[in-house]
């Protein structure tokens, strides 16, 4: 099970924790507007990345509403190098955010 993060409470993070914010969104979305910091790696090429780079932690994963990024988040949890207490899902994804920034 992976825990879900509030808009809020991740932009506490953003200054206290510098948390590791992964978009899984497709680039063109990525493009068009993201939470500052974060960083692309779409969902098709996360299964590629998780043994070829070492993880920041804690780590937040984002999409548009909140449900892809929950899986991404459990895959992520799910691996052996990775504290899976430290794996978030950002709750309502980056609609939520944009609402919240507006």
């Amino acid at each position: 099970m992976v825990d879900e993060i509030t808009v809020e409470t991740l932009e506490e993070w953003k200054y206290e924790r510098d948390p590791f914010i992964i978009d899984i969104r497709a680039p063109e979305k990525f493009k068009a507007g993201h939470i500052q910091k974060s960083k692309n790696i779409p969902m098709n090429e996360l299964v590629q990345q998780i043994d070829r780079r070492e993880w920041e932690e804690p780590i937040v994963v984002v999409c548009d509403i909140g449900e892809a990024s929950r899986q991404a988040a459990r895959l992520l949890a799910s691996h052996e190098a990775i504290d899976a207490d430290t794996v978030w899902n950002l709750s309502g994804g980056y609609r939520a955010w944009k609402q919240h920034r507006e």
